[in-house]
């Protein structure tokens, strides 16, 4: 798996554990209640990461960073070429 998958997999992880603390903490220890808190918990992250208009987790920030890296490559090697020809 890429970076990107695991950390946004363990952010979702840390989201559902909190939220069953939570749950637990009230005394809601039923599988059926812990399992609601988790899905409750995620699915706010979710909903923002699957939209293609959202410029900080959708699809678009995932165009930009690609962008960005593309730009700073390009940079990268056009300063190694000015070096060289120095």
């Amino acid at each position: 798996m890429n970076k990107t998958l695991n950390a946004a997999l363990a952010s979702y992880g840390r989201a559902a554990l909190v939220a069953i603390v939570v749950a637990i903490s009230m005394g809601k220890t039923e599988p059926r209640d812990l399992l609601t808190a988790a899905v409750i918990a995620v699915a706010a992250p979710v909903l923002r990461a699957i939209n293609p208009k959202d410029a900080a987790f959708g699809l678009v920030a995932n165009n930009a960073a690609a962008e960005i890296e593309k730009l700073l490559k390009a940079d990268t090697k056009k300063k190694a070429v000015k070096k060289s020809a120095k």
